[in-house]
């Protein structure tokens, strides 16, 4: 079985080794993230806009698949190019169990810095990989977990083929969620972070804009593998 296969096997609570969540509009206050593909489902950019189209965030991909823990692998910039200011940039090792981030506007440096942070993979169960991260600025612990079911407005967009992904913080409250378009060949889907987040700090918001690119790119070399 792959990455994302379900598995009748029995875990803790009864639960499924995949989430079930709630509507999108469930989450208080909710602030939208659209992401595109630049040119095309083949294109490793992507780019981030809100609900009213302006662009947030140009995430360029540096190469298809990382090859190294220190090397660049995303770039996040604050506009719709690789023009704009950098404010966020993450490496990746080779099997992509880490993401190693910084989201301060500097670069990676070549040695690990106290500005930096580390997102983790460790299994939940044998078919599940789920993500660590620790916010330095607040010392909030955080994961990345796959979900079953995440619905927006219109379901007939919904994809139902990939799994979404979401992020809960250490109390169990959902941050964000992320959900594949169906049969776009523009837009992979939205993000929506909780409203009780969304005035944490920039950098929080980067943060969580980076990794979320990070395992979407993992996922989308993983469905283009199977």
């Amino acid at each position: 079985m792959g990455l994302f296969s379900k598995s009748d096997s029995k875990v803790e609570d009864n639960e499924s080794i995949y989430s079930i969540d709630s509507k999108f509009t469930d989450l208080p206050s909710p602030k939208n993230f659209h992401i595109y593909y630049v040119n095309g489902w083949k294109s490793i950019s992507k780019i981030v806009k809100y609900d009213d189209k302006t662009p947030a965030y140009f995430a360029e991909y540096h190469y298809s698949r990382p090859s190294s823990l220190r090397q660049r692998y995303v770039s996040l910039h604050a506009g719709d190019s690789n023009n704009a200011p950098l404010v966020a940039q993450m490496g990746s090792n080779m099997m992509m169990t880490k993401f190693h981030f910084r989201a301060d506007g500097r670069e990676l440096e070549k040695e690990r810095t106290p500005q930096d942070q580390l997102i983790e993979q460790f299994h939940e169960s044998k078919l599940t990989w789920w993500y660590n991260w620790t916010d330095p600025n607040s010392g909030k612990k955080f994961v990345w977990k796959n979900t079953t079911r995440v619905d927006i407005e219109d379901s007939s967009k919904k994809s139902k083929m990939q799994q979404g992904w979401k992020l809960v913080d250490e109390g169990g409250e959902v941050v964000g969620m992320f959900v594949w378009c169906k049969h776009s060949m523009k837009k992979l889907g939205k993000f929506v972070m909780n409203g009780q987040y969304v005035d944490a700090s920039a950098e929080f918001e980067r943060s969580v804009v980076i990794s979320c690119l990070g395992l979407l790119q993992l996922q989308l070399i993983a469905m283009r593998s199977a």
